[in-house]
């Protein structure tokens, strides 16, 4: 599912553990001198980086981009988990955390024992033996750094203290130019399966956030995975985590209509419902938003048993 970023926008500026960096979004001539270094950037995150540039998703700190030859070669490069810019480490110091698995937690140590894609272990920890203009040289924040391409895989978030790692999977080219987002545990190094895309990152994270763990079912956990809600140009308007708790409590479905959760609406006062629980949570159904009770199933209208399918086809709503 393509990237709704309208929705992307609300869910970060109404997400208050989504941290945003001063300085603002990044020029398009930057992001395109980093897309020569690394590659295609996925639509939502270049999106991002010309919105806000630098900033952090909860606890991990999202990758920017800059000059190339910008940073401080080795040593001196902020803190991924400090969620500071580049700027403190003028000390020379490592001001945290890399994020990166089995790092010691410095930045710019090269006694690191770490895996082979450790920052620590990239040869910018020899900034004589680097040509001008390598990506080893870039600031540690930046998505173009040495340490942050290993073969299929691109880092552009990370958690302090040795924590995860968040990658692009470019092995695996995903619908609209976006790639798969996958983890990589910062205790064991295993991979795993995140979002389908950068702006379903988010919505994943923020769901996370908001103890709303996946989704309330499988196909809206399905949905945000790969943008943080839909507002078609039919009026259809299927909920992010952003909207999902304050849009079902202010409609009461938790006390009227136990076991079935308000998704969306046709923003013309009907409200489109799922199972939470049970063997069919994949139908959607339409009832006026007035109407919810215990019995959705029976006095709703079914509208689709697939919800991704029929939000691609432009939702289309029985007359």
């Amino acid at each position: 599912m393509r990237p709704d970023l309208t929705q992307l926008r609300d869910l970060i500026e109404e997400s208050p553990g989504f941290g945003r960096g001063p300085a603002g979004g990044v020029p398009e001539a930057l992001i395109r001198e980093a897309e020569a270094r690394v590659g295609p950037l996925p639509p939502s995150y270049r999106w991002w980086l010309a919105e806000y540039g630098h900033g952090r998703a909860g606890d991990a700190d999202i990758a920017t981009v800059a000059p190339a030859g910008s940073g401080e070669s080795s040593g001196s490069s902020g803190s991924s988990g400090s969620g500071e810019s580049s700027e403190s480490s003028e000390s020379g110091e490592s001001s945290g955390s890399s994020g990166s698995s089995g790092s010691s937690g410095s930045s710019g140590s090269s006694g690191s024992s770490g895996s082979g894609d450790d920052p620590a272990d990239d040869p910018a920890g020899d900034p004589a033996g680097d040509p001008a203009g390598d990506p080893a040289d870039e600031m540690y924040e930046a998505v173009t750094a040495g340490w942050r391409r290993d073969c299929e895989r691109l880092c552009f978030a990370v958690e302090p203290d040795c924590g995860g790692q968040f990658r692009f999977a470019l092995d695996r080219a995903g619908e609209d130019g976006e790639y798969p987002v996958v983890g990589r545990d910062g205790a064991d190094g295993c991979e795993y399966p995140v979002a389908e895309s950068f702006a379903g990152f988010l919505a994943v994270r923020a769901a996370l956030s908001r103890g709303l763990r996946d989704g309330p079912n499988p196909a809206i956990a399905r949905l945000w995975r790969s943008t943080p809600g839909v507002l078609l140009d039919n009026g259809v308007h299927v909920y992010g985590p952003h909207l999902i708790q304050e849009r079902n409590e202010t409609f009461e479905v938790p006390r009227y209509a136990p076991g079935w959760v308000l998704v969306g609406d046709d923003s013309g006062g009907d409200g489109l419902f799922m199972r939470r629980h049970g063997r069919d949570r994949t139908t959607l159904y339409r009832l006026g938003l007035g109407a919810a009770g215990e019995d959705i199933g029976a006095a709703g209208e079914p509208v689709t048993d697939d919800l991704l399918g029929w939000l691609r086809a432009g939702g289309p709503l029985p007359g």
